[in-house]
């Protein structure tokens, strides 16, 4: 987990695999610690893109959670989190959503209003709802996400940070391209702070200041945000991943302009 942290995913994996192979076979499938494994390596995979091994496992990891542990434990409704990410990256949008406002409920009457995994799930049914075209639906559940995570966690945490960020990611969709820039710049300079080297993540916030900087036509600022994204994104990921693929098509697109 540390590793993967710090963007070392090949060294994460290979320690993830190997742990979760030997606690299966020490303990069996449905121990409480071969569990945790499981769904250790398929967030893992979630943030390679790697749907499909990502959603095997999460999935047994989720059953395995309700039969040992049932509904309500904390692991159960982490678990249902992890499975709606998985599904969201599979093109099952409706039966995310299902989940995050089930797991939203839950998570609500579990662990409180201002858990930080409350207000996890209230910023992914927001993601949903600016991914499915209803940007201003999404804005009020976003402030509210982004309120409960820093007064839970602090405003430099990546969990705040990652709701800053799609808050600048909604704002953009909405056109208001300044107070887009005003987040991404709050989040990039945290995720410097927070990571404290190059990571995948924090390239994809580059990448996404980048694309909004386009549109205010700020090109050369854009150009180095972009340029350096992808940079700490193959730090991560494989080239034809898709968000890879998106800074690509932006960088080929400034180019063009440029010319």
């Amino acid at each position: 987990s540390l590793y993967a942290g710090q963007g070392r995913v090949d060294d994460a994996e290979r320690l993830m695999v190997d742990g979760l192979e030997r606690l299966r076979a020490t303990f069996g499938s449905e121990d409480g610690d071969t569990i945790v494994a499981m769904q250790h390596l398929g967030n893992l995979y979630v943030s390679l893109g790697r749907t499909d091994e990502a959603l095997a496992l999460i999935e047994e990891a989720y059953e395995a959670n309700l039969s040992l542990r049932g509904e309500e434990h904390p692991y159960t409704i982490a678990a249902m989190g992890a499975l709606a990410n998985a599904l969201v990256q599979a093109g099952d949008r409706d039966g995310a959503e299902q989940l995050r406002r089930d797991g939203l409920a839950l998570a609500t009457d579990v662990l409180g209003p201002d858990h930080y995994m409350t207000a996890q799930f209230l910023g992914g049914v927001a993601s949903l709802l600016r991914e499915t075209g209803r940007p201003d639906e999404a804005v009020p559940l976003y402030e509210d996400a982004e309120e409960r995570a820093r007064a839970a966690l602090g405003p430099g945490h990546l969990h705040t940070l990652r709701m800053q960020h799609e808050l600048a990611l909604v704002h953009s969709a909405l056109g208001d391209r300044e107070e887009a820039e005003r987040w991404h710049v709050l989040v990039v300079d945290g995720g410097r702070a927070a990571y404290g080297r190059d990571h995948h993540e924090l390239g994809w916030w580059l990448v996404a200041r980048g694309v909004n900087r386009v549109a205010l036509e700020r090109k050369a600022e854009a150009l180095a945000d972009l340029e350096e994204g992808r940079r700490m994104l193959l730090t991560g990921l494989e080239a034809n991943h898709e968000r890879v693929r998106a800074a690509d098509a932006t960088l080929a697109a400034l180019g063009a302009s440029r010319d």
